[in-house]
């Protein structure tokens, strides 16, 4: 018996072709093999068919018709990776979260935290000056004879200042207190001379300590409408008996008889008081020295407390600068019923004053001529004025003032026009603008963050350092 031929099948016949990029090859089936022919497959290598797995694979691994295969056993064909899809995409987005965190990092650090600061230091001229100033009402500033324009200012008052008697004697003191005095007669006013009487309705008579003259009534459509004036009475006798209330009506005995009787008439809101006979208190001749003396520095404190009160704003005031006068003073011995005197005081104080922006601009001139500082465009940066105890002529209304001045001058800079016009600048354009600029002694410039180089718009971050 004939042994059977093997039937020869060729590899490429049964290894599917994948698809080109262009066109798809039509692969055909492998034809089944003949049950007689089992020693077929024993030749095969085994390996060779392993990427026959599942259909799917034939998508995701082509072959070309020229690739050469080995069927010996061992395998030269490269390795293939395959790259998870799901895990590749989450590493992409990742890594464009961060990238956009970074870019907007720099973009605030460049942008928002960007810094910049402009230390500039100038050149600093001292002045000193310790002499007399003349200040002389009505005059101008005259630097050749360092004088200065002064105004002469008066404040003029009379009051009545009360102090305790200390002694005892017996005496007879009258009841005394104020009265309103009207007059409802005519528009013309009417004199009344001192110790003019004005009677209670039950006779007790009281009498000016002063003359005073009554104002005019006032016309109206319906009549006269009555004007009136405050007036200082004394009882007519001493005791306690003229110690009385508020009276409605004093009649005026003068009048009586004719018709301004009826026109002219007083009032007392207040108590009548002092009236007193007997051992009671007194004012010693010691009590009086002192309760003038007392009175005298009060007027004193008081006008120039006044004076002081209505200095306008720009205008100085030495201590030493005024003038006291006593106009008139009178002593009343008569006690009250608290025990107490009075001194009445008519006053005046005169104060000699001046604007002290005249003398800095005197002592600034004059620091100028000296060649102390460059010119007039230079201000003061700080300073120390003082002024000693002034001497002053009352008949020609001239003072000498002394004056102890120290201070520094720089030129000045206007920081905010000068930072506006350094925006978007570099460092050498700073430093160019700046140092031609007049009076810089140094100037330092700094960026943070370092790879900022230029001044930032917006000024809140650009930090301008003068001094």
């Amino acid at each position: 018996m004939t042994k059977p031929q093997k039937k020869i099948i060729r590899v490429v016949d049964i290894i599917p072709i994948t698809q080109s990029k262009k066109t798809k090859r039509k692969v055909e089936p492998a034809k089944e093999l003949p049950a007689e022919s089992p020693a077929f497959i024993s030749e095969v290598k085994f390996e060779a068919l392993k990427d026959f797995e599942s259909p799917s694979r034939q998508h995701e691994d082509s072959f070309s018709l020229d690739q050469e295969f080995n069927f010996s056993g061992e395998d030269d064909a490269p390795e293939r990776t395959s790259i998870p899809t799901r895990k590749r995409g989450k590493k992409m987005v990742w890594g464009g979260i961060i990238a956009i965190i970074i870019f907007i990092g720099i973009y605030y650090a460049s942008g928002v935290l960007a810094k910049v600061t402009i230390h500039i230091s100038e050149k600093k001229y001292s002045v000193s000056y310790d002499g007399s100033l003349q200040v002389v009402a009505g005059e101008t500033v005259a630097t050749s004879t360092a004088q200065i324009p002064g105004e002469l200012m008066t404040e003029h008052a009379t009051s009545i200042f009360t102090f305790p008697a200390t002694g005892t004697a017996n005496v007879k003191q009258k009841a005394q207190g104020t009265i309103l005095i009207f007059n409802n007669y005519s528009t013309a006013p009417q004199p009344l001379v001192a110790t003019t009487r004005f009677v209670t309705p039950d006779g007790k008579i009281f009498r000016l300590t002063s003359a005073t003259v009554v104002p005019g009534a006032q016309k109206t459509a319906s009549g006269l409408k009555p004007e009136s004036i405050e007036a200082h009475v004394v009882a007519d006798q001493p005791g306690e008996a003229y110690n009385i209330g508020p009276v409605d009506k004093f009649t005026i005995p003068g009048f009586k008889g004719s018709s301004k009787y009826a026109g002219f008439y007083g009032q007392s809101t207040s108590s009548m008081s002092g009236g007193f006979v007997g051992v009671g208190p007194v004012a010693t001749d010691a009590d009086i020295t002192q309760a003038q003396d007392q009175a005298q520095k009060q007027m004193q404190d008081k006008l120039e407390t006044s004076l002081l009160l209505k200095l306008p704003q720009d205008v100085t005031f030495v201590k030493g600068s005024e003038q006291f006068q006593i106009i008139s003073k009178n002593v009343d011995t008569t006690v009250d019923a608290q025990k107490n005197f009075s001194v009445s005081i008519e006053a005046q104080a005169t104060a000699m004053t001046f604007n002290e922006k005249d003398v800095r601009a005197l002592l600034k001139t004059g620091a100028i001529t000296a060649g102390q500082i460059p010119d007039a465009t230079y201000e003061e940066k700080d300073s120390s004025l003082t002024y000693g105890t002034p001497n002053i002529q009352w008949n020609n209304a001239t003072m000498s003032l002394p004056v102890s001045y120290k201070a520094t001058f720089w030129e000045p800079i206007d920081a905010k026009s000068l930072e506006q016009s350094l925006q978007g600048k570099d460092e050498s354009a700073i430093k160019t603008s700046i140092l031609q600029m007049n009076g810089i002694d140094s100037l330092s410039v700094s960026f943070w963050p370092f790879w900022v180089s230029r001044v930032p718009q917006n000024s809140s971050q650009v930090q301008m350092i003068i001094d």
